[in-house]
């Protein structure tokens, strides 16, 4: 596919250029501004216009009034460009549907070749000369002088080739700005799943299926016929009712059978105005077809699976339907047109899908003659729905009872193979119904409105109309359909979402809700409101159920049990949204009140919108009113109840830095001093009802391939293995496996340091006895976050501290204390902790100011330089013989000088073992100094 404008349209950019050349984008202010400045009547339209496009928008035409020039774009908005020039006016130049060259609204003489090829589009179909006039791309494939000068303020171009507005300045140096129409803007044409729809060619005299390949072509020859099944309906075609001609005798009628399931690019290309046509190698358009891009009446809110996407669903995702219109071709004409349509089958050519002669689909379809469908069915639609089907038979009366015809909403004619339709008009049997109900018709959208019921206190009125049809043959056909109108007082959608908190804390108690009344009375207006209150038996009040889209086609959920809900009219609610009088008294029915069984609501999802039905109907059952109202039942998602300590995930992220601590060590008995974190540290607050579970990942791969749940478990303070949240307070814990240990002498268990995952999860809402609750929608269930265990000491350091610790080498004997005042110890948080014993414990033991370190040891990488004494354990505090209670002496490391002749350093690490085991080597620099008498 090509790149149109160096491919920025894809952008929605607007492209400026400047004496004919392309701008950088550095530049790209300058000329807007220099742009601007010209345009001194409306300095802003320029942006305007920029804005717009930018916007996604496109041009779908230009007109020039004196200086005035007025851009329409696709979704019918306009801008106008106002120039302020006393020696010169626009000049809009554009082509018309003929290839007519237009200049300023009037026809030049001039035509444009009608199949351009994608290069020439991209040269453009006319373009300014040499000489400053106007030149037109022929058939021939070269350019016609028109002699017609070119303006100082114009715009040109058409659908195909999009829109250039230019300004020529007093030297005769001109600035540009693209407008890309929906045409020009289009970068790719995909075929959808079914490519094109079933319907059957004739190829060789045999019926064979439409392949993904395939546009049928079916041909008729029409012959009017006002006779069916022996009735004489209509004497000549003349007396056709419709606002459509019919043929004459002898003209051929060309249609195709077959639909084409495209999908664009850009998305948002309003494509609903441009012409599709069949393009073959040559560059020779297949005539007549022509297809246009429509949208379909489904539901555009319904899932489209993967395997079934087809014409557009929603707004702006690409996605439409083409289909062709009929054509009508004189007979003294159609020989050209039937040569045509006979080489392109024949002779199998591929063809292209041309959009607008701008863009081009691959050569990927080729042409057969088709079966022409014939007329067998048409239906009655209303809101999307059919409410009577009718074959074409003998012209009997149609009806399906059951079905009834709302007031004020439109009713659509559809037929099963529409390519067999030429036209169809709709009438009353009795011309006097129009007034008494209120029809009105719209032959060329094929449908009917009924404008009021006059009585919906008696049995619900019904009348007949006539639908009239003619075929591709001429063939004349009417259907008399008999129309029951529905007894309900229609009005504009009124409720709007409501939403309904359910008391999460007691899952197990009830939910009461209200819907208001007067909202519905307000709409109703004062001739609604007054039938309502006429014909209403508030005792035959109905819930017709939950749904869970908004036209209340599809149920919740189908096997939920009576009971869950019911409702009834009340005159007021008490605080809790409950009373419990029925209230029958139409004066004081204020309020539907709606009381919720949380035990049987059947899996209805919180947070979700699902629409409540109720139908208030009169003494014998017959509908009168029927409210829709869009409910949310609303909890906290369980992320929500999971609030994070701001001082353990840092920066607001979702990894929680557990450093652990002695008071969460576990003591399991198969496994003694497990070092674990309380999850209670990391969070405010968790879950406060039972069934909430914590799982660890088991598809994370970490180290060794080893995932979280590997690595990790979860138990609670009694040393006992779980992983389900009864309350806040059960102070579940997380405990590292150590099973496997990192191979570097620290004793870590593989988990230390990872990125463990946890996983929280509460598939129903409320407590796990509750089977028939409450459940979350999508992923509101669950909570994810991560956990990274670490020891504070581990983390840090020990060091000198002065940097290093400095001794003479003369005593070899008793060498040198390393104390407390020597070194120092700091956590990951640089807090300074006493590395040597510092206090002496309950049974008068040397121990540890800091709870969480085991020992203390030492060695030197050199003992040619430096040893240390008592076999590298640190001599223990010693308490004061007089006092046992105090402390004489605090811990110290023996550091033992050799006899060396220079001074020289070596290294002493300092090994530092906590209360799990985990052990942290430190080196400390020392220093062996040598001072010699005499030198």
């Amino acid at each position: 596919m090509r790149k149109k404008y160096l491919s920025a349209l894809l952008f929605g950019a607007l492209l400026v250029t400047s004496a004919g050349t392309f701008t950088s984008c550095k530049d790209y202010d300058d000329d807007i501004n220099n742009l601007q400045e010209q345009i001194t009547a409306n300095a802003d339209a320029i942006k305007a216009l920029e804005e717009l496009v930018k916007a996604g928008k496109y041009v779908s035409a230009v007109s020039g009034n004196g200086n005035v020039i007025t851009f329409t774009f696709t979704d019918g908005t306009t801008q106008q460009v106002t120039v302020e020039s006393a020696e010169q006016e626009t000049q809009t130049v554009t082509i018309g549907e003929d290839g007519e060259v237009i200049i300023n609204g009037e026809g030049t003489g001039f035509y444009t070749t009608k199949t351009p090829s994608e290069e020439e589009v991209e040269a453009g179909l006319v373009k300014k000369g040499e000489n400053g006039t106007w030149e037109v791309l022929g058939e021939n494939g070269e350019y016609t002088d028109t002699k017609i000068p070119v303006s100082g303020i114009t715009v040109s171009g058409s659908e195909a080739e999009g829109y250039t507005f230019t300004i020529v300045n007093a030297n005769g140096e001109s600035q540009t700005v693209k407008l890309p129409s929906a045409s020009s803007a289009i970068t790719d044409i995909l075929f959808g799943t079914n490519k094109v729809k079933n319907y059957n060619v004739k190829e060789f005299g045999t019926a064979v299926p439409l392949g993904s390949d395939v546009v049928g072509i079916a041909v008729n020859d029409f012959t009017f016929n006002g006779t069916f099944n022996g009735t004489e309906l209509l004497k000549n075609a003349s007396d056709w009712k419709s606002n459509k001609k019919l043929p004459n005798d002898g003209d051929f009628i060309y249609s195709s059978p077959s639909t084409l399931d495209i999908r664009i690019n850009p998305v948002d290309a309003n494509i609903s105005t441009v012409p599709f046509y069949l393009t073959n190698t040559k560059n020779a358009d297949l005539s007549p077809l022509k297809f246009n891009a429509r949208p379909t009446q489904e539901d555009w809110e319904a899932p489209i699976s993967k395997d079934n996407i087809g014409s557009r669903a929603v707004t702006g995702n690409g996605l439409w339907t083409l289909s062709m219109d009929n054509v009508v071709i004189a007979k003294n004409s159609n020989n050209a047109i039937a040569q045509g349509i006979n080489d392109a089958v024949n002779g199998k050519w591929a063809y292209a899908l041309n959009v607008g002669h701008a863009s081009r689909s691959l050569y990927d379809l080729s042409v057969k003659k088709a079966e022409a469908p014939v007329l067998s069915t048409l239906q009655l639609i209303q809101g999307g729905t059919i409410l009577t089907a009718i074959t074409i038979t003998d012209g009997t009366v149609s009806e399906t009872a059951d079905k009834k015809y709302k007031v004020g909403s439109p009713v659509y004619l559809s037929f099963e193979n529409p390519s067999a339709v030429y036209d169809v008009y709709i009438e009353p049997v009795k011309s006097s119904d129009i007034d008494v109900y209120g029809l009105t018709f719209d032959q060329d959208a094929h449908s009917f409105t009924i404008g009021k019921n006059p009585d919906v206190s008696t049995v619900a009125a019904s009348f007949e109309l006539y639908v009239w049809t003619v075929d591709n043959e001429g063939q004349v056909r009417r259907e008399t359909v008999k129309v029951n109108i529905d007894t309900e007082i229609s009005t504009a959608a009124e409720y709007e979402l409501q939403t309904h908190p359910v008391n999460y804390a007691h899952p197990e108690k009830d939910n009461h809700f209200g819907i208001d009344l007067s909202i519905m009375k307000e709409n109703l207006g004062t001739d609604g409101l007054q039938k309502w209150e006429q014909n209403v038996d508030l005792e035959e009040t109905s819930f017709d159920g939950i749904y869970t889209d908004v036209y209340c086609t599809q149920a919740a959920a189908a096997d939920r049990a009576t009971g869950d809900f019911n409702a009834y009219v009340v005159e007021k609610l008490d605080d809790n949204n409950k009373v419990n009088a029925h209230e029958t008294n139409v004066d004081k029915a204020n309020f539907i009140q709606v009381n919720v069984d949380n035990t049987k609501v059947n899996n209805l999802e919180l947070n979700k919108t699902y629409y409540f039905k109720f139908t208030f109907n009169n003494s014998d059952g017959d509908g009168l009113k029927t409210i829709i109202v869009p409910v949310q039942f609303t909890a906290p998602t369980l992320a929500a109840q999971f609030v994070k300590e701001s001082a353990v995930f840092a920066n607001g992220g979702n990894l929680a830095y557990a450093y652990l601590n002695v008071r969460d060590q576990l003591n399991r008995d198969e496994n003694s001093g497990v070092p674990a974190y309380s999850l209670k540290n990391a969070f405010v607050s968790m879950p406060a009802s039972a069934g909430v579970t914590l799982t660890l990942a088991d598809d994370d791969k970490l180290i060794e391939d080893e995932t979280s749940k590997d690595l990790a478990g979860l138990g609670n303070s009694q040393g006992v293995a779980t992983n389900t949240i009864a309350n806040f307070d059960e102070n579940i814990k997380l405990y590292l496996k150590n099973d496997k240990n990192l191979n570097d002498g620290t004793n870590r268990p593989f988990g230390y340091g990872q990125e463990l995952t946890i996983t929280a999860e509460d598939a129903r809402y409320g407590t796990s006895t509750v089977t028939a609750g409450w459940k979350y929608a999508n992923n509101d269930g669950k909570y994810t976050f991560k956990i990274k265990v670490m020891n504070p000491i581990f983390e840090g350091t020990v060091s000198a501290i002065n940097n290093v610790f400095e001794i003479p080498a003369t005593d070899i004997v008793n060498g040198y204390k390393m104390t407390n005042k020597d070194i120092e110890g700091t956590t990951y948080n640089n807090v300074k902790y006493a590395v040597l014993p510092d206090i002496l414990g309950d049974n008068g033991a040397a121990d540890w100011s800091r709870p969480d370190i085991e020992k203390v040891t030492a060695d030197s990488e050199n003992t040619r330089v430096v040893r240390i004494g008592n076999n590298g354990d640190v001599y223990a505090a010693t308490p004061d013989p007089e006092k046992p209670t105090v402390l004489k002496e605090e811990g110290y490391i023996q550091v033992i000088p050799e006899n060396i002749a220079e001074t020289s350093e070596a290294t002493v690490n300092i090994n530092v073992t906590d209360i799990w085991g985990y052990t942290k080597s430190n080196p400390i620099t020392v220093k062996v100094t040598v001072d010699k008498a005499g030198e």
